[in-house]
């Protein structure tokens, strides 16, 4: 199975936290382990705080995921400017 998603989400603080739930979510359903996923959700945490502290006000930020059975490619990217 592949997951292929992306969101994008305004410049604000508490999306960090919000799109680190869907992203734990979704690779427990692959089987990610514990350990995995915590590591994986800390560098997205430093990626998103990156854009929210970093972009300019009006700026947006998409963060996409793609997980199957064999790896995990997240991007995170400012939409603006």
């Amino acid at each position: 199975m592949l997951l292929d998603v992306a969101v994008c989400l305004p410049k604000e603080a508490q999306t960090v936290s919000l799109i680190r739930s869907v992203v734990r979510h979704a690779l427990g359903t692959f089987g990610v382990s514990p350990d995995c996923v915590d590591d994986i959700c800390l560098a997205l945490s430093e990626a998103c705080n990156n854009v929210v502290d970093h972009a300019v006000p009006d700026d947006e930020y998409e963060v996409r995921l793609q997980v199957d059975d064999a790896r995990c490619i997240i991007s995170v990217r400012n939409t603006g400017e």
